[in-house]
């Protein structure tokens, strides 16, 4: 290997990091440190704009993210195939399964306790924004997100991503008992169209939680859902308000005569009477009165779009 050969004289100079003296060519670029160890300890944990100034550091961003942008990116267009992915999860698998792995990726903060402050910093964004968010904001959230499942055929394209990556079951494999299930849950909360004695009743007890709240209660149907699957009831009818009680959880489940058939707590007439009676504010009001009748004139619910 050809030798490098330095013109000029040497400069002693002593290390920024630990004062030792050493020498360099008075000719090369300005040496600061006696060694790469001292150059690496002197500017651990301080930001770039403190090692070269803020000019310099958002200059060298700059150019690295133009050089790397793009077509300029040498990963560009370069994109794994199925073989690939899986060839890199396995790997990684198998590196996991080490115990002296598993223990390393765990031992950040083992044994510590984050106090106050730091709980704060931590939720705290790159730029400081807090990432809470405040009733308008989530209000406005829920709106944007109500409109995006109210734009035609958003419904459609979600189920279609959603069943191709195997995260749903298609629509042509389901039963038409789960179909019918699914159109005849409710539309709304509930609770606070039931009447005062039952709402007074759910802010006592509380909405059932297996881990948190084993006596709660849960909302129920009169009429089941079994039992109107059985009679082809259209399930609009059977989500109106009337069809609706605030029970035990525990109650409910007492109320299964067998594994699949619940008791129920109203006949199909008395069902449509009470509807038909029903003075209050129900969204369906007037469908389930059309529905009726079309039920009695011998119309019956099918399953639409089956494949």
């Amino acid at each position: 290997m050809k030798e490098l050969e330095y013109t000029g004289s040497k400069v002693k100079i002593l290390c920024l990091h630990c004062g030792k003296e050493f020498e360099y060519y008075k000719s090369r670029k300005l040496v600061k440190f006696c060694s790469k160890q001292c150059h690496y300890d002197y500017n651990k944990g301080k930001s770039l704009e403190e090692i070269i100034g803020e000019e310099k550091a958002k200059k060298s961003r700059m150019k690295l993210h133009l050089s790397l942008s793009g077509e300029k990116n040498p990963n560009y267009g370069h994109r794994w195939n199925k073989e690939q992915r899986e060839k890199c999860s396995i790997r990684q698998r198998k590196i996991m399964e080490r115990p002296d792995v598993r223990y390393r990726c765990g031992s950040a903060n083992r044994g510590k306790k984050f106090d106050h402050e730091r709980c704060t910093k931590m939720g705290d964004g790159h730029k400081g924004i807090r990432h809470s968010q405040t009733s308008e904001t989530k209000k406005k959230i829920g709106n944007k997100s109500k409109e995006k499942w109210l734009r035609k055929g958003f419904k459609e394209k979600f189920r279609n991503i959603m069943e191709q990556n195997g995260n749903w079951i298609p629509l042509n494999k389901k039963s038409d008992y789960d179909i019918y299930c699914k159109e005849a849950n409710w539309k709304e909360k509930m609770f606070d169209k039931c009447s005062q004695r039952e709402l007074n009743f759910f802010k006592r007890k509380g909405l059932f939680n297996a881990y948190k709240n084993k006596k709660g209660v849960v909302r129920d149907h009169k009429y089941s859902r079994r039992s109107g699957f059985n009679a082809s009831v259209f399930p609009e009818i059977l989500r109106h308000i009337v069809n609706c009680q605030i029970i035990y959880h525990k109650t409910n489940v007492g109320k299964k005569t067998t594994r699949y058939i619940d008791k129920d707590s109203l006949s199909l007439s008395q069902l449509f009477k009470r509807i038909e009676k029903y003075k209050g504010d129900w969204n369906e009001q007037e469908l389930c009165l059309k529905l009726i009748k079309q039920y009695r004139n011998g119309e019956r619910w099918e399953r639409e779009n089956k494949k």
